[in-house]
């Protein structure tokens, strides 16, 4: 299942309306103090606004249910781009903190892509070209504190105001951006149906090839994606003597099936 995280109902409405999804009632849902609407493939939170609401919705969620992919859709700042915009945040970042740099499947290149910054509260500087939020670091950092893999971590931004463009708590700049970025929900809701957390990858590995903890997890993720591809049959092509070297060449399989699929 996809689990959507929004701040606010506003930036969410439109998702709710196109994906008919159904608010669950508070004595039997995901997050009783926190607004949650649902359906058989996708599951939506309005977390609230700032990092602290944001982290507490998530590990709620994540206590009760299991997801398969975890996506942040918002609205942002940004300095130069009118309202309605819509991106794919390519680096996640915050001040005196590392980055995240989410994989970006092949159906999301249509997209346009920029750097997201979050701050503790609403940027009116603007000092670069990049999104501006306050949410998205702690959305990244908190699924990753709980070891979910980055490749199951995106986030779509909208730009609701800029140095000229003061905010507004409106979902018309969202409105805007929904024909194009429904579509993108709907095809990541039906390609991670099939990316799960138990462990199937291991019965692609060879039994004949020793692998460490580490090449266990770097073969983890290339699964992942092999999945979001359709493509896990990748793994049984590969015939190499070491995994080292049978991990190199299932990821480049990988990388050439991607680019089929640009």
């Amino acid at each position: 299942m996809l689990l959507i995280a929004s701040a606010f109902l506003k930036e969410a409405a439109p998702f709710i309306h196109h994906l008919c999804l159904k608010k669950e009632e508070p004595q039997s849902s995901l997050c009783p103090e926190k607004p949650v609407y649902t359906n058989e493939k996708i599951t939506l939170i309005i977390t609230g606004m700032g990092k602290k609401a944001m982290e507490k919705a998530l590990i709620s969620s994540m206590e009760k249910r299991a997801f398969s992919f975890y996506l942040n859709i918002g609205y942002a700042g940004h300095p130069l781009h009118l309202p309605g915009k819509a991106f794919f945040a390519q680096k996640i970042s915050q001040e005196n903190a590392s980055s995240f740099y989410p994989h970006i499947f092949p159906f999301m290149q249509r997209l346009s892509s920029s750097d997201l910054i979050s701050v503790d509260k609403m940027e009116k500087k603007f000092s670069k070209d990049a999104l501006y939020d306050m949410e998205g670091y702690a959305f990244f950092s908190t699924l990753i504190e709980k070891r979910i893999p980055l490749e199951a971590i995106a986030s779509f931004k909208v730009v609701s105001d800029g140095p000229n463009h003061p905010f507004q708590k409106t979902s018309l700049w969202m409105e805007k951006a929904a024909s194009e970025l429904i579509p993108l929900v709907e095809r990541l809701a039906e390609k991670t149906q099939r990316i799960g957390d138990a462990p199937d990858f291991l019965i692609y590995l060879p039994k004949s090839l020793h692998f460490t903890t580490y090449q266990k997890e770097r073969a983890k993720k290339l699964f992942h994606l092999a999945q979001s591809l359709g493509e896990e049959k990748v793994f049984t092509k590969v015939t190499k003597t070491n995994a080292q070297a049978f991990l190199e060449t299932v990821e480049h399989m990988i990388e050439q099936k991607a680019l089929d699929y640009a």
